[in-house]
């Protein structure tokens, strides 16, 4: 799990990819759950395999069956590999707001690498910006985050009170929330 944070003008831009296996025998189709801030605005999705990339569907509607669902059933011919399919959607619930995201298929012999995009607010303030990830969740089966924040034009870079370099990758614990303030102070 990659998070990637640009944070510029009261803005943080948030890329997230993550690669998926299958150790089952029949191919897969996933389901995950992403917390975001509350603000948060999908501005990009892509699920890419061995065969290659396709954009994912931003839906809005709450629809059963979406293209999305069309993409999924209509498998490719037996023995090729075909390009696999995605959507994303905004929602909240009792855990707050998250980008729930569905991709398709997750084979045993390849991998799926999920590619997703937002946007949100970055809190100004005399100089600095602040920007919070939530957690991913408690679940001692999903994978480290590795975290790399960009801060153009800022000299100071912090995550959770610790100083970073800017490209940096921190390795962090799916539970941990991550506070990122970025400031135009000496270095």
């Amino acid at each position: 799990h990659k998070t990637a944070v640009e944070l510029s003008s009261a803005l943080a831009r948030v890329q997230l990819e993550i690669e998926l296996e299958n150790a089952a025998d029949k191919p897969a189709e996933v389901a995950y759950r992403i917390p975001v801030p509350a603000d948060a605005a999908l501005f990009a999705l892509e699920v890419c395999n061995s065969a290659g990339c396709r954009p994912g569907l931003p839906q809005a509607s709450t629809a059963r069956l979406n293209a999305y669902d069309d993409a999924v059933q209509a498998r490719p011919s037996a023995g090729s590999r075909g390009l696999p399919a995605g959507d994303a959607r905004l929602m909240a619930d009792a855990g707050g707001k998250a980008l729930v995201l569905r991709a398709a298929p997750v084979s045993r012999s390849q991998w799926l690498r999920v590619r997703v995009a937002y946007a949100a607010a970055a809190a100004e303030h005399a100089g600095s910006l602040r920007f919070s990830l939530p957690a991913r969740g408690m679940d001692p089966r999903l994978a480290r985050t590795s975290l790399s924040v960009q801060a153009p034009g800022f000299a100071q870079l912090r995550a959770n009170e610790l100083s970073v370099a800017p490209g940096a990758a921190l390795e962090l614990d799916p539970w941990t929330g991550v506070e990122l303030q970025a400031s135009a102070g000496p270095s």
